[in-house]
Formats: structure tokens, sequence, C-alpha cells
């Protein structure tokens, strides 16, 4: 549900000459597919936020990597809170992007669900040194990104509980065509089935709470 391991293209589109292009924003489209539409430091989704107000980053800050400023494969998709937060802030000052304790995790090279996890509240939790100073630096459990977390985890839980209802919904009508049929266990399956919707409506409640 947060943090996939991504996977770069082989290669991004060119000019014609085989340059890359000087506007960057050229690939947007291309970066925002590599990066599954998803702010790669808090994890929003751009589905989340009406497909606005997300940004290319230069990961590696063209501050101090200049010749890195035209390549695509130095470019990330970010939300703009994200995106002004981390700034030109690089604080390995090498081409390290972090040493275990401060810097920034690349999502197409670290597992990022191995330094985070999130709570049942939609909190996001560092289990790593790296992770915190991202964490810190980014603000990434503002009000928010935790209440995005929580509707994430609703959804979820309301996607499986639906699952569960109509599944069960589907073997009780079996059951009811069936010779074996018998009015009381009828009634008890019915009964199950009313106390997995009820268990639904229970998040529903939990949530907006």
């Amino acid at each position: 549900m947060y943090y996939p391991l991504l996977t770069r293209r082989k290669s991004y589109s060119a000019k014609t000459d085989g340059s890359h292009y000087a506007d960057y924003h050229h690939y947007l489209a291309e970066i925002s597919e590599d990066c599954q539409h998803r702010c790669v430091y808090c994890d929003a989704l751009k589905s989340e936020h009406a497909n606005e107000g997300f940004h290319l980053d230069h990961f590696r800050p063209v501050a101090l990597f200049a010749a890195l400023s035209k390549d695509p494969n130095n470019l990330l998709l970010s939300c703009a809170k994200c995106n002004v937060l981390k700034s030109k802030n690089w604080p390995t000052k090498c081409h390290e992007s972090h040493d275990e304790h401060v810097g920034f995790l690349d999502p197409f090279t670290d597992k990022l669900s191995e330094y985070f996890i999130v709570d049942e509240f939609g909190r996001l939790i560092a289990k790593q040194g790296v992770a915190s100073f991202m964490s810190e630096l980014l603000n990434l459990n503002r009000e928010s990104r935790i209440q995005l977390r929580r509707r994430r985890q609703l959804k979820a839980r309301i996607v499986k509980i639906n699952e569960a209802i109509e599944s069960k919904l589907q073997e009780l009508l079996k059951y009811m065509k069936s010779e074996e049929f018998d009015k009381i266990l009828a009634q008890e399956k019915l009964s199950y089935i009313l106390g997995i919707k009820e268990k639904f409506n229970q998040s529903l409640v939990a949530f907006l709470q």
C-alpha cells in the first residue's frame, strides 16, 4: 500500500539528435509513470490530489551537481510541499544520497518500505536513521499526509469488507438453491454476513471520529 520499489525505464525520450532536452519538464509524463504517479517522499498519489500540484524534483540538487541538470535519471516526482522543503538540501555533500544517518533515500535503489511503516492512525514511523532525517526535514507527518494515509487505509478496509460480503452472499445464494437448504442454517449464515457489515460500519465510524 505504501512506498513500492520503483523501476526506471532503460531510456528516456530525447531530441532527434540524441541529446537530452534543455527543458527537463519534457520528462514529466515519463517520470510520473516511473514513480507510479506518487510523491517519492511522502508517498501521496497524484489521484489523491486531483492529479494536480506535483513537480519534478532534481534528486541531486543542480546547485551541487550542475552536470545532472538535464539528466532525466536525476528526476523524481514530488508533491509541491515536499519539493519546497527538500529544496537544495544535500547533507552528504557527495554523490551518495545518504550515509544511513542523514540524506535522502533513492526510491529506485532503496526499499523505502524497509525504512518506513505506517501505523493504524496514518502516522509514518521511521525505522532507521536516514528515515528519521527525511521525516523531520520534509515534515512527512504533516496533518494532510496523516489524513491521506487514513483515507487510504479506510479505502483498503472498505474494499476488503465488500469483497468478503459479496463472497458470503454468493455462498448463501448457492446454498439456498441446493438440496441441502435448511432455513435455520441459512439464517445463521445471514447473521454472519450482517456481522461483517457491522464491522464495515464500525470502520467508517472510526475513520470519521
